[in-house]
C-alpha cells in the first residue's frame, strides 16, 4: 500500500494491487468526501513508470479524482436536479393489472467526463424499505444516487399513490412478497427495469446496457432478487441491511451476471446467522461477478437511517450507526463508477 496525504487533510490509502481508493474522513469534511472512494482505472502510462514514481502518479490521480468529485458534489444541489413522476403496470402473477407510481430524480446537466454520453446515462434503481417508495429517507437516498450522475429511479413495488401503506396493507402486502419462488417480486422488478430502459425526458435517456440496483431493508431482499433473475444489462446490485432470504424454493438457478454488493449489522435481529450462510451459500452457487458481503459487527438493522437513533428504535432492533452508513454509501460509489463507468 501506498499513503498520501492530500491538501485536504485527507489520508489516502492506495491499493494498488486493486487499483482502489479508500478515503479516511477528517472531522472538519465528513460527508463531502465520503463520495470520493472511486475505483481509478489503471493507464498504460502509470504502469510503463518505475515503481515510486507509478506510486506518486497514483497518489495524484487519487487526489484529483477527489477534488473533482468534491466539487460534483458541492454543485448538485436539490435545485439542480429534476423530479419526473413515472407511472407504469405490472402484470401479477395471478394476471392482474397494478399501476406502480415511481419517480426518477436526475442531474438537469451530466458532466460528458463522467456519464460518457450526455443524452444516455447510467440508471439506477432504488428500491424502497417496507415503508415505501415515498417517505424522505427514501427520497434523499433517490437524490444522492442522481448527485453521482446517474438517472435514479425510485422504484414502486406496492402500489399505493403518494403515500405510506397503512399496517394492514404492509402486512399483507409482505405476506405475499415472502412466498418461496418470489413469483410477485420479481414480477414487479421486472416491470421497474422495462420502465426504466423505456424511460425518456427532455431527450434524456437511459443507457439500458448499463444498469444497477440498490436497496434497503425489504429494497435489500429486492436487489439481491434483482441479481438472481440475470437481467440484461444490469451490472450491479447493493443491499443495505436488507433482509436476506437465504435459498429461495426455486429451481431456477441462473448464474449472476453483476457485481453483488451487501451490507449486513451482525446485530441485526431480522437475520439470523443461518440465514446470512444460507444467503451466502446461494450467492456463491450462482457465481455472480463479483461477491462481497461486508459485515458491521455492532451494527443493528437499519444502520443507514439517521433517524433511527431512539431508545424505543434500538428497543426495536434499529439503531443509525454514522461510520457504517458512510463507509457502505463509499463503497457503493466505488461500485457504481466500476461497474458503470470504468467497464
Amino acid at each position: 500500500r501506498a499513503r498520501n496525504t492530500n491538501r485536504a487533510g485527507l489520508f489516502v490509502p492506495i491499493d494498488l494491487r486493486l487499483g482502489e481508493c479508500c478515503v479516511s474522513r477528517s472531522t472538519s469534511d465528513q460527508r463531502s468526501v465520503t463520495e470520493a472512494c472511486v475505483c481509478i482505472q489503471r493507464t498504460t502510462r502509470t504502469r510503463a513508470l518505475p515503481p515510486r514514481q507509478r506510486i506518486l502518479a497514483k497518489c495524484i490521480q487519487q487526489h484529483e479524482l477527489i477534488m473533482d468529485l468534491k466539487d460534483r458534489k458541492n454543485r448538485g444541489s436539490s435545485a439542480d436536479l429534476a423530479d419526473v413522476p413515472l407511472e407504469y403496470v405490472a402484470t401479477d402473477p395471478d394476471g392482474t393489472q397494478t399501476t406502480l407510481h415511481g419517480y426518477v430524480v436526475m442531474a438537469k446537466q451530466s458532466s460528458e467526463s463522467f456519464v460518457g454520453h450526455s443524452s444516455e446515462r447510467p440508471g439506477v434503481l432504488v428500491v424502497h424499505t417496507g415503508v415505501g417508495p415515498h417517505e424522505e429517507f427514501l427520497r434523499e437516498r433517490t437524490r444522492q444516487v442522481a448527485r453521482q450522475g446517474y438517472l435514479a429511479f425510485a422504484v414502486d413495488m406496492f402500489g399505493i399513490k403518494d403515500t405510506m401503506p397503512s399496517k394492514a396493507q404492509k402486512e399483507a402486502l409482505m405476506t405475499r412478497f415472502r412466498e418461496p419462488s418470489a413469483h410477485l417480486m420479481r414480477a414487479r422488478l421486472r416491470s421497474a427495469i422495462h420502465a426504466l430502459r423505456n424511460f425518456s425526458h427532455e431527450s434524456i435517456k437511459v443507457d439500458p446496457l448499463r444498469l444497477a440496483a440498490i436497496g434497503y431493508c425489504f429494497g435489500g431482499t429486492c436487489a439481491m432478487e434483482l441479481a438472481r433473475m440475470a437481467e440484461k444489462g444490469v451490472r450491479a446490485c447493493v443491499s443495505f441491511h436488507g433482509v436476506l432470504d437465504g435459498e429461495p424454493n426455486s429451481l431456477d438457478i441462473q448464474e449472476i451476471q453483476a457485481d453483488v454488493l451487501c451490507f449486513h449489522g451482525d446485530k441485526d435481529p431480522f437475520v439470523s446467522q443461518a440465514q446470512l450462510e444460507r444467503f451466502e451459500r446461494d450467492m456463491k452457487r450462482r457465481n455472480p461477478k463479483s461477491l462481497r458481503i461486508v459485515r458491521f459487527e455492532q451494527c443493528m438493522h437499519g444502520f443507514t437511517r439517521p433517524d433511527k437513533t431512539s431508545p424505543e428504535d434500538a428497543s426495536s432492533g434499529m439503531q443509525y450507526d454514522y461510520n457504517a452508513s458512510e463507509i457502505s454509501w463509499s463503497d457503493t460509489c466505488a461500485l457504481l463508477h466500476k461497474a458503470l463507468i470504468l467497464s
